[in-house]
């Protein structure tokens, strides 16, 4: 008789704690849990890859007075002292490094900007091989610089003579004729050149300056 009793009893106990432990867990759930049956499997897009740049190649044609022989240097930069005013004169350490005198050997080449009152600025090649240097100025007329190096050539800007005007110009070949350097290419538009400001002149009027009668020695205008 007591077995029998126990036995139902055993099962209600075991069926309510069964029931205990289903409801702890249920709350003890977070509110972010997804059941599996509901999870959504996310491939993360592909991020681009950030290609780096390229540095920037360096120019052939562009030297230093670092890579030259000491002695080169010197030599170019007392010829461009030979040929241009002390006052206000601005040597350049980078030379464009390129065959302009056509002896399929490179030369050195720049732009030198001098002067005081007149500023100016000229295109000076050196000639390594020979020791020689050359010249192309128009003081007072026009500047010369360096522009680039392509196409088999070294190209300059001509413009007219004046600082204002550095960013102005034509560009063209420099070339090497008859021993000269000489510049081909369109002339510069005057009508680039800004109007000049004519301010007025202030009139200047002359006093007439005052007659003094001086007094005979004696002190007697009668006698």
């Amino acid at each position: 008789m007591k077995k029998t009793v126990l036995l139902p009893l055993l099962t209600i106990i075991m069926a309510a704690s069964m029931l205990i432990v289903g409801c702890s867990k249920d709350n003890n759930t977070e509110d972010n849990d997804i059941p599996m049956d509901q999870v959504v499997s996310v491939t993360p897009e592909p991020v681009a890859s950030v290609t780096p740049m390229p540095e920037e190649e360096e120019d052939k044609y562009i030297i230093t007075g670092k890579d030259l022989d000491p002695e080169v240097v010197a030599a170019f930069n007392e010829y461009i002292c030979e040929h241009t005013v002390s006052m206000g004169r601005f040597l350049m350490d980078r030379y464009t490094y390129y065959d302009i005198t056509g002896d399929g050997k490179p030369d050195l080449c720049t732009s030198v900007t001098h002067g005081s009152g007149i500023i100016s600025t000229g295109i000076f090649v050196y000639d390594i091989e020979n020791g020689q240097g050359y010249q192309l100025q128009d003081r007072g007329e026009y500047d010369y610089w360096v522009d680039s190096v392509k196409d088999g050539a070294v190209y300059i800007k001509k413009g007219f003579s004046g600082r204002r005007y550095m960013n102005d110009g034509a560009v063209g070949k420099l070339e090497f004729v008859d021993g000269e350097l000489r510049y081909n290419g369109p002339e510069p538009d005057k009508s680039d050149l800004p109007t000049p400001v004519i301010r007025p002149t202030a009139t200047v009027t002359e006093t007439p300056t005052p007659i003094v009668t001086e007094p005979p020695e004696n002190g007697n205008e009668c006698l």
